[in-house]
This record gives C-alpha cells, structure tokens and sequence, in this order.
C-alpha cells in the first residue's frame, strides 16, 4: 500500500476512533483509476492470448 501511495495511485486520510488508535483509510486517486484501467487492459490481453494458446493447443491432443 505504501508504494500505490508512494506512486499517487492511492491516498490516505485518517479518522479519530472511540475505541483505540486512528484509523487509516485509503482512496483511489485518479491516477490511480488510469493505472488501473491500463492494467486491466493489458491484463485483458495477456489471457486472450494464452485462450488462444490454449485453443490452438487443444485439437491437436
């Protein structure tokens, strides 16, 4: 966590707690939405080509 919040993909604010220490919560930035679309993008496909690997594999077992 410390790193999404390092590179701007997350934030962090605190709340003050009845029961103890703060508590420390965190939000996705903008960035941090970017980010994740073009992962999730290019994770989209990396595992269309491996169903392709796996489809061309198949028929010939």
């Amino acid at each position: 966590m410390r790193r999404l919040v390092k590179d701007g993909y997350c934030a962090t604010y605190t709340v003050e707690s009845p029961n103890g220490p703060q508590r420390k919560y965190y939000h996705i930035t903008h960035q941090g939405r970017v980010f994740l679309k073009e992962t999730l993008k290019e994770w989209d496909e990396f595992t269309a080509s491996i169903e392709a690997l796996r489809k061309e594999i198949k028929p010939h077992e």
